[in-house]
């Protein structure tokens, strides 16, 4: 823009994108990255956190300990995915099933949710 100047952020920004509810692969990746991160540093997840893979609810527990941990650097950007889920919750949607299911069925063992399960 005319008349602005570009600002530089001090900080890092550390992204991660298209998890799928690889629980196990997002450990292993933030235990060898936060150690870097500091105070002044983001940490930006850019969607797509869940459906596909099959470890949902150890995906959200990791995500949520994440963000009690570093409450002021953890920012979420909705993905696709997480819109079939919420139309999926909201609406009933069954548009986009077989990422869904693997994502409720999970969160329904894992977590003893009654009435959650969705069929294939």
């Amino acid at each position: 823009m005319y008349g602005s100047k570009p600002i530089f952020l001090p900080n890092r920004v550390f992204i991660f994108g298209d998890i799928h509810n690889e629980a196990y692969k997002l450990i292993d990746v933030l235990e060898q990255v936060e150690p870097l991160i500091e105070e002044e540093d983001h940490i930006v997840f850019l969607g797509d956190i869940i459906n596909r893979g099959a470890y949902a609810a150890r995906t959200i527990e990791t995500l949520v300990d994440l963000c009690r941990r570093r409450p002021k650097q953890v920012v979420f950007v909705e993905g696709n995915h997480e819109e079939m889920f919420r139309d999926y919750l909201v609406k009933g949607s069954t548009a986009c099933q077989r990422y869904t299911a693997s994502t409720i069925n999970n969160l329904k063992d894992v977590w003893n949710l009654p009435n959650a399960s969705v069929a294939v």
